[in-house]
């Protein structure tokens, strides 16, 4: 009985292999489209962003302005990520700093920055 399944098994087998070759072929000719189409939009459509200060009296052109705009949206998603992790070692540092604080030095602490605020 084992003998009758193994072509039809192959059969199978080849076909699904050729389907997926074909498909393969076809999802790696459309990104060449969507990139096209990309760099496109890209060129049309203008980023907004700050330039840093100064940096309006150079008289820049609108290409470099929005090249400028361009190159701070690459990192600032980065340095955000990076300021939130200083912020957090920051935290921890200072719990960790207060640990060694008897309960009558962090009072103290707390009255000294209470009156600091005020």
């Amino acid at each position: 009985m084992y003998h009758l399944y193994v072509p039809l098994v192959k059969w199978v087998g080849g076909w699904c292999l050729g389907v997926m070759l074909i498909a393969g072929v076809i999802a790696a000719q459309e990104p060449k489209v969507d990139a096209a189409k990309s760099k496109v939009k890209e060129a049309e459509v203008k980023v907004r962003g700050q330039l840093p200060p100064n940096w309006g009296k150079l008289g820049l052109s609108e290409e470099q302005k929005q090249k400028i705009y361009q190159i701070q949206n690459k990192y600032n998603s980065e340095i955000l990520r990076l300021e939130t992790q200083v912020k957090e070692l920051r935290a921890k540092r200072d719990e960790e700093m207060r640990a060694v604080l008897t309960e009558e030095q962090k009072k103290r602490l707390e009255e000294i920055l209470l009156k600091k605020i005020k």
